[in-house]
């Protein structure tokens, strides 16, 4: 899901899985209020029909099932994130990885705020994070992230820019140690660390287990 299009699928699908991270995982509530709670302007006309298209998008992707319902709002139901169009299972944290997304980022009406690269940003430091250390910044080659997260370079530069403005992320460019076979008059190589703040920023593993339930906290299997 690429450009301003995917913006909204990708809000749609992490919030069902915050919403609905329990049995039966559905849920059937009308596009009008999916698009209150995005922050979709014009909620009751064009924000409803940004809302069904999303849908209709994630149906496409097997990510969710749709049943539509005369008069009624359509049943939503979670299928697995791989989009092999699997029945949706709780992961269980054994090979089957799962992050979590702040509550407070919805509560705070940050999560609606940011546009799909800021969103896919911080879902890819937030996956990559230690969840016994939180506080231990993350970082990437610059061969190994676009293979690993799939992002362009400018969606990147954009997402990151647009959390650092939004005080969801700090950076910090710090050296890379020098080889005994470099010379020390090579260019120095550098590296960008990243790492969550305010709202963003995730309790370790143990807070979490005695704060919050699970199914209130998980955003999915990490991939």
């Amino acid at each position: 899901m690429r450009g301003r299009g995917g913006e909204v699928p990708l809000k749609l699908l992490v919030a069902l899985i915050w919403r609905s991270a329990s049995p039966p995982f559905d849920t059937r509530i009308s596009a009008r209020k999916w698009a209150e709670l995005l922050g979709l302007p014009d909620a009751a006309h064009l924000g409803a029909r940004r809302i069904t298209d999303g849908f209709e998008t994630l149906a496409n992707l097997d990510l969710i099932k749709m049943e539509k319902r005369r008069g009624e709002p359509s049943v939503i139901t979670l299928l697995e994130e791989s989009g092999t169009g699997a029945e949706y299972t709780l992961p269980k944290g054994r090979g089957d990885l799962y992050f979590h997304i702040p509550a407070q980022l919805w509560l705070t009406g940050k999560i609606q705020t940011l546009s799909a690269p800021a969103l896919s940003m911080l879902m890819a430091v937030l996956a990559e994070l230690d969840p016994k250390d939180p506080h231990r910044p993350v970082w990437w080659s610059t061969k190994v992230f676009p293979q690993r997260i799939g992002l362009s370079p400018s969606s990147r530069s954009r997402g990151t820019r647009e959390l650092i403005e939004a005080n969801l992320l700090e950076t910090k460019r710090v050296p890379i140690p020098t080889t005994a076979n470099r010379s020390s008059f090579s260019e120095e190589r550098v590296r960008t660390l990243y790492s969550p703040t305010a709202e963003a920023l995730v309790a370790p593993t143990s807070r979490v287990a005695k704060a919050v339930r699970p199914s209130e906290t998980h955003s999915g299997r990490g991939h």
